[in-house]
């Protein structure tokens, strides 16, 4: 199979289509025959990061251009930036947006380069920023639905309203969590 040159992020959503990103652009691919269609391209350099919401819409991170909603079915994007609130939605806690993941609870939570917050699915809003101004570079979900930042300043562990330095065993205070 083929796929277009520079590929960077390969996403495989909740109803078994595969998306693709090279540069600033937007593919569907069929790893099965290697044929990628254009689907969009958005204005930034290129996709940081992308994840699926399980309804048809890819959340993307384009860099430095803040989070940008695609809806699959009807091929139509919104883009959300710092600078541009949004009075009914709030508005993202950083234009850098350096991950992206989905929890159990319909949020879509952004690692940025100033704190991490998460658009509710169910409300269709934007939370308050957590851990305003440190560098968050990844996130994700434990089984028992805690949520773990990884940040210049060390691993946070935490839910909606308050994040905490991870302490157990020594912490990870002072080190710098890229991945989790």
């Amino acid at each position: 199979p083929q796929s277009p040159q520079h590929t960077g992020i390969i996403c495989h959503d909740n109803q078994g289509k595969y998306y693709l990103t090279a540069g600033n652009t937007l593919y569907s691919y069929n790893p099965k025959t290697g044929a990628s269609t254009k689907m969009a391209s958005f204005q930034s350099e290129t996709i940081n990061a992308m994840t699926d919401a399980g309804d048809g819409r890819l959340f993307i991170s384009t860099y430095l251009y803040g989070l940008t909603i695609y809806d699959t079915r009807t091929g139509t994007s919104e883009n959300f930036r710092i600078g541009e609130p949004d009075s009914l939605r709030g508005r993202i806690c950083s234009n850098w947006i350096l991950d992206i993941y989905p929890d159990n609870e319909q949020r879509i939570w952004l690692a940025t380069a100033s704190g991490v917050c998460y658009y509710d699915l169910k409300a269709e809003r934007f939370s308050k920023a957590l851990l305003n101004g440190t560098i968050c570079f990844s996130v994700c979900q434990t089984k028992e639905g805690d949520i773990l930042i990884g940040t210049d300043e060390g691993l946070f562990v935490g839910d909606t309203s308050d994040v905490q330095r991870f302490t157990q065993g020594g912490g990870l205070h002072d080190k710098t969590i890229r991945h989790i």
